[in-house]
């Protein structure tokens, strides 16, 4: 038999797809400012310490003018052990002298050793030491009190917000001057707007009224009282009935007016100026 043909090589694989690339890595956020600290909280308020004070009187020998402070409480301060500033005069006070003391202490059993040591020397032998103590009133008072608290410490200021607007600068004097001059020429003004409508038609006679008077001894802007008082009433007083002027009389004032005249030297046929 002859031989079969050669069966066909199976196909070579073919290559893999390429993977996908990684995305590029999102810009980084930029990093925020860091949160403001909050405020600090006010200390809460603590409980006082509680200071006890042995509180003693004495009678001594002496004026309260004489009596000498400091070296009381020098005295009291070697009697007691205490500092000068631990002691306190509560007051002195004539009989022959009363001195009222306070002694303080960190605690009970201080103010007992403190009130202790002051009856010691209250009945204490030595004539030099009774001397300056003087004559002690028993018994001694122990009290107990809070010392005044401290001020509660201030706020922090708070952070700086918008700044305030500037004010308006008040005006300068010189700027008020122009003011000034202004009203002081509306004050005439409205003087002269006043008399022309109160007497609307009659400003002249009003003018004359107001700047003559009826002194004869001074001849500048001299009118007869009998004027003035006729110009007054035709300013002031009540309206007067017109009369009905005749042809005749229109002629007699006519005549009148024609032939007089207003010269003061001359006495014939003078009539003043305003009739």
């Amino acid at each position: 038999p002859s031989p079969s043909p050669p069966s066909p090589s199976p196909p070579s694989p073919s290559p893999p797809p390429p993977s996908p690339s990684p995305p590029p890595p999102s810009p980084s956020p930029s990093p925020s400012p860091p949160p403001t600290p909050p405020l600090p909280l006010p200390p809460s308020p603590s409980i006082p310490p509680v200071v006890w004070a042995v509180q003693f009187s004495t009678i001594k020998d002496g004026t309260v003018d004489g009596f000498n402070r400091e070296e009381w409480l020098l005295f009291i301060s070697e009697i007691t052990g205490l500092s000068v500033d631990d002691l306190r005069i509560l007051g002195v006070v004539p009989a022959s002298i009363r001195v009222s003391t306070e002694a303080l202490a960190d605690s009970r059993e201080e103010a007992e050793r403190i009130a202790n040591a002051l009856m010691e020397a209250c009945a204490s032998s030595d004539p030099v030491t009774r001397a300056k103590m003087g004559v002690c009133e028993i018994p001694f008072t122990i009290v107990a009190f809070a010392p005044p608290s401290q001020p509660p410490p201030l706020q922090p200021p708070a952070p700086p917000g918008l700044p305030p607007s500037p004010s308006q600068p008040l005006p300068p004097k010189a700027n008020l001057l122009p003011m000034l001059w202004l009203l002081l020429l509306l004050l005439p003004l409205a003087y002269i707007l006043y008399v022309l409508i109160r007497y609307n038609g009659k400003v002249k006679k009003y003018i004359a009224w107001r700047t003559s008077h009826s002194n004869p001894y001074i001849s500048c802007r001299y009118m007869p009282r009998e004027r003035r008082a006729e110009l007054a009433y035709e300013l002031f007083g009540p309206a007067r009935p017109k009369s009905p002027m005749t042809r005749l009389k229109f002629l007699k004032m006519y005549f009148q007016w024609r032939t007089t005249h207003s010269k003061p030297y001359l006495n014939f046929r003078y009539m003043p100026r305003e009739r």
